[in-house]
């Protein structure tokens, strides 16, 4: 019993320093609640959802402009409105993971903002195929198909490593976008991927040794987060991340 309490405040530990990362490097900033962009030089980026924000925000720093169109909801149950179509309608770059989780509603988004030139840019595309997982889709946007799967796990942001590609994968576009900067793109991403360097080793640290590395997650999506930290997921609470899983509503 004191090793399961023991390994169960390392995991929350590590859970903690993995959100530390995020919260406190930059993700305070700027959330898009308006689709006014500010009159200054410098590429104009969206990205789908908050975790992309906290990378892109990080790597643009001042030197570019980063808005977040899902501030209040997960691309689980997201529903554009008409003011996210007009956030993209001046956007440059647009980031989402891809995978069949975001890159549907982005194409939509970006059709109906009218904006032709807007670049979308499936991040996960950089992450080498054997590095990827066989996952589920039970998102509401497919939710008259059941059938429908994710041939793969897009849940990658989850594991420092699979995060390390996306942050990458970000510094190069802005780089191609704003060549001017790229040094200043260069530094920023390569001081943030030391941080996701450096919690990957200190998680692995805290949980050497531990022998029961069992866990249960509610929903399906902590698999790149269990490989990365040597765990082992024995259950999942619910397929659909918005249902109650004791009454399936």
């Amino acid at each position: 019993m004191h090793s399961d309490r023991a390994f169960g405040k390392t995991l929350a530990w590590v859970g903690i320093c993995w959100s530390v990362v995020c919260a406190l490097s930059g993700c305070d900033r700027n959330h898009a609640e308006t689709e006014h962009w500010p009159n200054k030089p410098g590429p104009k980026v969206v990205v789908s959802f908050a975790p992309l924000y906290c990378f892109a925000v990080n790597v643009a720093g001042d030197d570019a402009h980063v808005k977040n169109v899902m501030t209040t909801t997960g691309p689980h149950d997201f529903n554009p409105t008409e003011q996210d179509a007009r956030l993209l309608s001046q956007a440059d770059i647009m980031f989402v993971i891809g995978l069949g989780l975001d890159e549907h509603i982005a194409q939509k988004m970006k059709d109906g903002s009218g904006n032709t030139r807007l670049r979308i840019v499936e991040l996960a595309a950089r992450i080498p195929s054997h590095k990827l997982c066989e996952g589920v889709c039970t998102h509401a946007h497919h939710k008259d198909d059941p059938d429908h799967k994710h041939d793969l796990d897009p849940h990658v942001w989850l594991s420092p490593e699979h995060a390390i590609y996306l942050v990458q994968a970000i510094r190069d576009e802005l780089k191609s976008a704003d060549p001017d900067r790229a040094a200043n793109y260069d530094r920023r991403a390569a001081e943030y991927i030391a941080k996701l360097e450096k919690l990957k080793a200190d998680g692995l640290a805290l949980l050497a040794g531990k022998t029961n590395n069992r866990l249960v997650s509610f929903h399906d999506s902590l698999t790149y987060f269990a490989n990365c930290f040597q765990l082992e997921i024995r259950g999942v609470l619910t397929q659909n991340p918005v249902k109650n899983p004791m009454n399936g509503k």
